[in-house]
């Protein structure tokens, strides 16, 4: 289980008729939605229905066409949301090492570098630490890319499709990270199509007819 502090002191998110539309297009239904800390959210629906765009919006990565995201709680002067955001691509560089990108993610969250062995430990990088990212399989690459939202000591994890590639034993392994990320105040959305067996965990299924 994890034991360790938050960079926020999160409340709440509190997301009011968010909705994108492109080109006259509708991206994304309009969505009303609270996440609170201990909350797990297993985001469902076809491709297409908005799993992906509706993450980036909370991330800020997307400006919604409609509606508002409230953060409520207390956040560093630096720290614009109290989020942190993985893709379904990993966002890793082939000509670095397991562990030059893990010291490079504390520099970017600005978090003390003790947090790197115990990624390590948690996420069981040990046997290839030293490796490039280019030379790992692409399990590997996807638990080495896990390590970016536990080292960020954000409290709201957005991850989209974060089990792609990985062998059920360290499925097992991301679902306990989950629960115990939520056990000590966190909260995780999860945009997936594949199973995961998350204690406590609500599933919503985010298709057009749903928030009409």
């Amino acid at each position: 289980m994890l034991n360790r502090k938050f960079s926020s002191v999160f409340k709440a998110m509190e997301v009011k008729n968010v909705g994108v539309y492109r080109g006259g297009l509708r991206i994304l239904e309009e969505v009303d939605l609270v996440v609170r800390p201990r909350d797990c959210m297993i985001l469902r629906g076809p491709n297409g229905a908005g799993k992906s765009t509706f993450l980036k919006c909370l991330a800020g990565l997307i400006r919604p066409s409609t509606g508002s995201i409230v953060f409520q709680g207390i956040y560093p002067e630096d720290e614009v949301k109290p989020t942190t955001f993985l893709g379904h691509k990993n966002g890793l560089k082939g000509a670095m090492t397991v562990q030059e990108t893990l010291r490079f993610w504390t520099k970017v969250y600005a978090q003390p570098v003790q947090l790197i062995e115990e990624a390590i430990s948690y996420l069981r990088l040990e046997p290839f630490k030293t490796q490039y990212i280019s030379n790992l399989s692409a399990g590997q690459k996807r638990r080495v890319a896990l390590a970016r939202p536990f080292i960020s000591r954000r409290p709201i994890w957005l991850l989209d499709e974060p089990t792609t590639g990985i062998d059920i034993d360290n499925i097992s392994k991301f679902e306990r990270l989950i629960e115990s990320h939520c056990k000590i105040g966190g909260a995780a959305l999860i945009a997936t199509h594949e199973p995961i067996s998350i204690t406590g965990a609500t599933t919503i299924n985010l298709c057009m007819d749903d928030f009409q």
